[in-house]
């Protein structure tokens, strides 16, 4: 008999500042070289959603994934007129990846 317990932590998202846009990226994949999946929402100080986008990424590497999330984000970022001049903050727990991003000497 197995017995597993899960508990659930409540995450309040915080908004940015006013004319800075908000990514919250994330992906789903279980296990190394299986079909997986991206996802992420861009919100405003108001917490409304500007843009939003789902999509399967066929079968990946899990860090391969959680790069692809992350320019996936960029490109809509940098697709729309409307968000040319706009600051943005991407949010994720790909915590090495965000600090890739952050500091270039980290960088492999």
């Amino acid at each position: 008999m197995v017995n597993i317990k899960c508990s659930r932590h409540l995450i309040l998202w915080n908004p940015p500042k006013p004319y800075i846009l908000k990514w919250n990226v994330d992906a789903f994949f279980i296990g190394k070289l299986r079909p997986t999946n991206i996802g992420g929402v861009l919100r405003d100080h108001k917490s409304l959603v500007t843009c939003y986008f789902s999509t399967p990424v066929g079968i990946k590497d899990s860090n391969e994934v959680k790069l692809l999330v992350i320019i996936k984000a960029f490109e809509l970022s940098s697709s729309r007129d409307d968000f040319f001049v706009r600051k943005f903050i991407f949010e994720s727990d790909f915590v090495f990846m965000v600090n890739w991003m952050n500091k270039q000497s980290i960088r492999p």
